[in-house]
């Protein structure tokens, strides 16, 4: 909302007809997230050139989180939030905070870098850390005050994890002995090649709690090229290729939800217009879920957005 002078204002639905708002504490409010038991996090400006990041709880009391120069990157229903920083001390290191203000850096398995890329609802984080002198990175995932190392494909190169669900199932990318880099799904133990849409490199970004996956893949060996994938019941198709029937569409950004519907925009080479949808995966009850045969990815649009975005592809 904004003021009578312009001022952008963040304010907070509580539900029942009221808001609150949580900009006179936290002046310079920017970018908030809320999670399902009223907790709101942020950043704001203590001071000109400067960040933080904050929490409100639900009765309104707030305070400071992390180190100075703090940004939030996530939250879950713990009201436990992940962020990075920038300043002079462990620069390089992401913090934890938990609801009750209290924060730590994130370990590292040696080295000076340490990432913090998502969280689940149980508090699990998981991320990507330096090794000893900094000579490669792994995919990392931190509980119970332990960080553990995913390893690589076959030991070899560099990993990042992107993503973990309520179950502990992990995705991220992986680089391959022979050169180029997988995105892989980690479970049991075991961290799984989910294999690319035929180019070199792909990357695995967001599982849900259905244990579906997202990402982005190379289809041929131009870098430049990058297209949506969709991975469940050990399939990989793109995205692109679900929307089919409505043209030749290509997806430029994909959400994930926990019941098997895929949302996001796409741009339609055909009429230059960049269209929003919304993707539903058929299971056998004829809503969202897990797709019915394994070997064959059968998916159906729950609908398409009727307003377009109107918008022209550039350059």
């Amino acid at each position: 909302v904004y003021g009578a002078v312009g001022q952008e204002r963040w304010v907070e639905f509580t539900g029942n007809g009221g808001t609150r708002d949580i900009t006179p504490t936290f002046i310079g409010t920017s970018r908030v997230w809320v999670n399902d038991r009223g907790d709101v996090v942020g950043n704001y400006q203590p001071a000109a050139d400067q960040s933080r990041a904050f929490l409100t709880h639900a009765d309104g009391t707030g305070f400071p989180i992390g180190p100075l120069g703090g940004q939030i990157h996530q939250t879950n229903n713990l009201g436990t939030v992940i962020g990075y920083h920038y300043n002079d001390f462990a620069k390089d290191r992401d913090f934890i905070a938990t609801r009750d203000g209290a924060s730590q850096y994130l370990p590292s398995l040696g080295g000076t870098v340490s990432r913090a890329r998502d969280l689940n609802n149980l508090g699990q984080v998981v991320g990507a850390s330096d090794l000893y002198q900094d000579t490669n990175h792994h995919a990392t995932i931190y509980g119970n005050g332990v960080l553990r190392d995913l390893g690589t494909f076959n030991g070899v190169g560099d990993s990042d994890a992107y993503a973990i669900n309520d179950a502990g199932q992990i995705v991220g990318s992986s680089d391959l002995a022979g050169g180029g880099s997988h995105a892989f799904l980690y479970e049991g133990g075991v961290m799984k090649d989910i294999g690319s849409l035929g180019g070199a490199r792909s990357w695995a970004l967001s599982i849900n709690n259905l244990g579906q996956v997202i990402g982005y893949s190379e289809t041929t060996s131009d870098e430049d090229r990058l297209d949506w994938f969709l991975y469940d019941q050990g399939q990989m198709v793109a995205i692109d290729h679900l929307l089919g029937s409505l043209g030749h569409w290509d997806v430029r950004s994909a959400k994930l939800a926990d019941n098997g519907y895929i949302a996001g925009l796409a741009y339609d080479w055909d009429t230059g217009v960049e269209h929003a949808f919304l993707l539903r995966l058929f299971g056998d009850d004829g809503g969202g879920g897990e797709l019915p045969e394994p070997a064959t990815p059968v998916l159906a649009l729950a609908g398409v957005a009727a307003a377009a975005l109107a918008r022209r592809r550039r350059g």
